[in-house]
């Protein structure tokens, strides 16, 4: 798949539910808001040919509210250039 314009193909997994060594689950805090909220880490899958400075392969950092998902995947997302955060 090849994006287009300034769209960068990220793949992102879902954290595993933490769990202690007991068996319990530890579930999300409700209470306080983090960067970890709002930002993601993902795997660049695809550039546009264009594109000079993120490779496939990069690790990136995207907004959580900037992604928007390829149909008829799970953990793959479209994310402009302007939304991405670092490069890692």
């Amino acid at each position: 798949m090849l994006p287009l314009n300034n769209l960068i193909l990220i793949e992102y997994e879902e954290p595993a539910e933490k769990k202690t060594e007991a068996g319990l689950y530890v579930p999300p805090t409700t209470t306080t808001t983090t960067a970890q909220d709002f930002l993601k880490e993902g795997k660049v899958l695809a550039v546009n040919p264009t594109e000079e400075n993120i490779k496939v392969g990069d690790m990136v950092f995207f907004s959580v509210y900037a992604k928007t998902v390829v149909p008829g995947t799970k953990n793959q997302y479209f994310v402009r250039k302007e939304d991405l955060y670092a490069v890692k």
